[in-house]
């Protein structure tokens, strides 16, 4: 963009900046998109089949009741129903990291669109007298007046405090706690106890 024309400029950096934040974006919300496609499609699935509930698992379980001494039986309905519960947890922890992976994804495609919002503003170009050189001496009396005025603060702090009494007797606090544990102490070792 050329500066007399306009009267505002884009630095080389936005430029390069807003174009890997535009990349980001894209990316990001191809990835939002997919995974969001993702987790609806893995909540219908499990929805439908409903491995807790499974039909095949309950009619195992009442031909158990009738035969129980049936070992082989047992054995396929036990493995059924570890398949089942195995697949129901396994659908949780995936939609939870699903969720988890799209909560991030969001947010990166959101501080990408931002950034990319704010790189592409132009900037105007100053105009009017060109700023002063020099204050180096001003500069540095009020740096050297901030850390005065800071270590004043801490001596004043320090002194209020060293000064100041505590509001809690810490002897007679830290005395109260050892009277009764010996009180206690020799209440267990009386030959007379109270029964």
């Amino acid at each position: 963009m050329d500066v007399k024309d306009s009267g505002k400029y884009r630095s080389q950096f936005s430029v390069i900046g807003s174009q890997a934040a535009l990349a980001v974006a894209w990316v990001s919300g191809l990835f939002c998109l997919v995974l969001c496609v993702i987790v609806i499609v893995n909540q219908v699935n499990i929805s439908s089949v409903d491995p807790l509930n499974d039909k095949s698992l309950a009619a195992l379980k009442a031909a158990i009741a009738k035969d129980p001494e049936n070992r082989e039986l047992r054995d396929s309905v036990r493995s059924l129903y570890m398949m089942s519960q195995r697949a129901f947890f396994t659908n949780q922890t995936q939609m939870r990291t699903g969720g988890l992976l799209l909560l991030g994804g969001v947010a990166i495609f959101l501080a990408s669109i931002k950034t990319l919002v704010e790189l592409r503003r132009v900037n105007p170009v100053p105009t009017g007298p060109q700023p002063m050189e020099g204050g180096k001496a001003e500069r540095a009396a009020a740096r050297w007046a901030v850390a005065a005025g800071g270590g004043v603060l801490v001596v004043v702090t320090l002194t209020v405090v060293y000064l100041s009494e505590p509001p809690v007797d810490l002897e007679a606090g830290a005395a109260a706690p050892a009277a009764a544990a010996a009180a206690r102490q020799a209440a267990l070792l009386s030959p007379t106890r109270a029964r």
